[in-house]
């Protein structure tokens, strides 16, 4: 059982849709193999992708020099119990940290060879093999598998140091190519390009070994969309990612097979039970190592470019994102501070904008026709008006930025502060 995931990620892709998911699943127990449905984000597609590049090309580089350091303390003693248990609190806390950047990360540790080979020492440390027949099993052989595994925990370290050194190369590259390939706001030169043509000249012209050669291993699945969706539902897990296409075709006949059997099936209420039933095709790729992190961002990044995807910065945020039902949407739907997406929030602005401009412009009206009846009888009226529109105006822009409350706006332009 050391060797099943406690926790691991499940991207789905429905491209004709252009939707993605991403599902989060833990076992239910130790002694099970089924996994319940932790969590599930929906997005456009691509934007899971878009984001795990953003967050982690600001928080990689200072995880991994700590990791180093870390590393440097990790003593080759393997009986030295408490400076051991110390460094791998320390190890699994950076484990925590990068989970916390995004939910591939999440997807990651729970069955890396680092932590598989601590559990395998603490195996033998605690002597857990005492609750199996662990009659032959000496003193001399519980020292070695000790030492076998502690110096197996640091090798793993130093080659999962190298995975995430190079990963920072690797996301270096994809934003690079995710600003010439699919930001429309970038290279206004090539709008009129599709993003495959755009491609073929940063492959062409600037990274000769760009998406060359690159095995993307994918499952293709069909689904009832309601019951593949439901975050409550319990699976197995089924390490299958081995095939760029996973079937199983028989030369069976079924039709003569189940003609000749007695079958209890009623083909119609088969029929019947699916009529309003939406099937649909996905690709599902399983998260549990580091390597398919790639696997996902290379299938991703190859997905936008082929179905033509135009990436934008949000105008509300600043962040890229792939558009959700439009091409030309300006605003994407993160959750922001204020818990409104940047598009909800944008609508909320501009519903308040014109609830301000429409009172503002009732008051100007207003305001002036005051001043055309007393122009006469009262020469300081057109000053008076002046100085009225000149405070009007500043409170509108204060409002408009949300400086003045709509109460306040309002009694500026009735006089009454």
């Amino acid at each position: 059982m050391l060797n099943e995931p406690v926790i691991f990620g499940r991207f789905i892709v429905n491209s004709t849709q252009g939707r993605e998911y991403f599902e989060i699943y833990k076992k239910i127990s130790p002694d099970s193999n089924q996994y319940r449905c932790l969590e599930r984000t929906q997005t456009a597609l691509g934007q899971h992708f878009l984001d795990f590049l953003e967050n982690s090309e600001e928080a990689l580089h200072p995880i991994v020099e700590h990791y180093n350091k870390v590393f440097k303390y990790l003593d080759k003693d393997y009986l030295d119990q408490r400076k051991i248990h110390t460094t791998m609190d320390f190890i699994i806390k950076i484990y925590e940290n990068l989970s916390g950047v995004h939910p591939f990360w999440r997807s990651t540790f729970n069955l890396n060879p680092v932590l598989t080979s601590y559990k395998w020492y603490e195996f033998y440390y605690l002597r857990e093999y005492m609750n199996f027949d662990a009659s032959d099993i000496t003193e001399a052989d519980r020292d070695d598998k000790m030492q076998h595994y502690w110096e197996q925990v640091r090798k793993n370290i130093m080659h999962e140091l190298k995975e995430l050194e190079e990963f920072q190369n690797f996301i270096s590259s994809m934003r690079n190519a995710v600003t010439f390939c699919l930001d429309y706001s970038s290279f206004l030169e090539f709008s009129k390009l599709h993003t495959q043509q755009r491609a073929y000249l940063y492959q062409s012209h600037f990274d000769s070994n760009f998406m060359r050669n690159q095995p993307i291993q994918n499952i293709f699945n069909l689904s009832d969309r309601a019951s593949a969706l439901n975050p409550d539902r319990k699976i197995h897990f089924s390490n299958n990612n081995d095939v760029m296409v996973s079937s199983i075709i028989s030369n069976a006949n079924y039709y003569e097979l189940i003609k000749k059997t007695k079958t209890s099936l009623d083909f119609s209420a088969l029929a019947a039970s699916l009529e309003k039933t939406s099937i649909e095709t996905t690709t599902n790729l399983d998260i549990t190592t580091l390597e398919d992190i790639k696997t996902i961002c290379l299938y991703t990044f190859s997905l936008l470019v082929s179905n033509n995807v135009h990436v934008r910065p949000c105008k509300n945020c600043g962040r890229l994102f792939s558009p959700y039902n439009r091409k030309d949407e300006l605003y994407c739907s993160r959750t922001q501070a204020n818990s409104k997406t940047c598009r909800d929030d944008y609508y909320d602005k501009q519903i308040h904008a014109d609830e301000l401009i429409r009172y503002y412009r009732t008051a100007y009206k207003r305001e002036n026709a005051r001043k055309q009846r007393n122009i006469i009888n009262k020469p300081s009226s057109e000053k008076e008006f002046t100085q009225w529109a000149k405070k009007a105006k500043k409170a509108l822009e204060k409002a408009k930025k949300g400086d003045l409350s709509f109460d306040e706006f309002k009694k500026i332009l009735d006089r009454e502060g």
